[in-house]
């Protein structure tokens, strides 16, 4: 019983070495493209998690976490909406009245190329804290279908018009 017990530890750890040499070891042969990043936000940081987790859905007077459709009632609302309109509806159409009159976002064509180039599958969950005057630092964590998560950070920078709260601007931040 011990030396069937040993046996199979061994090839696990043999097991494991083999994978990780492919990893980190041996010739690159792959020809696939990057994932893209919409250009209006920056990529900090990537991981692979073991398991995909649910996004959790708070509210406070100055945190909003979650992935919800959003509205345009407050500046978290019109966040949670965007980024919905980009990885659930995968569409400018439903961004295309979120943004001001006077947003920077302006090639929407370009903007639908980005969505086009996530990967169908992706989701997201956002964090974001709302700093009073109509602006919010952004915590965007985009999961693959493969489970590989990209961590982008903005600044969104909203105003009000016609009674809705609308996007002027999307930074990258650090």
């Amino acid at each position: 019983m011990f030396a069937g017990s040993v046996a199979l530890v061994l090839l696990a750890l043999a097991g494991a070495a083999l994978f990780l040499s492919s990893l980190l070891g041996g010739s690159d042969t792959s020809t696939a493209a990057p994932l893209t990043v919409p250009s209006t936000s920056a990529a900090t940081s990537t991981s692979v998690s073991a398991t995909r987790s649910k996004c959790e859905e708070t509210s406070s007077p100055t945190v909003t976490t979650g992935d919800g459709a959003g509205d345009t009632k407050s500046v978290a609302g019109v966040v949670l909406a965007f980024q919905h309109a980009y990885y659930v509806a995968r569409d400018t159409k439903k961004i295309e009245p979120l943004l001001a009159q006077d947003t920077t976002i302006a090639d929407l064509e370009a903007l639908q190329a980005g969505i086009d180039s996530v990967e169908r599958a992706t989701t997201h969950c956002l964090r974001i804290v709302s700093d009073g005057d109509g602006a919010a630092s952004v915590e965007l964590t985009e999961t693959a279908p493969d489970d590989a998560q990209t961590v982008i950070k903005q600044r969104v920078t909203t105003t009000r018009e016609s009674g809705e709260v609308r996007i002027v601007s999307i930074e990258e931040t650090s």
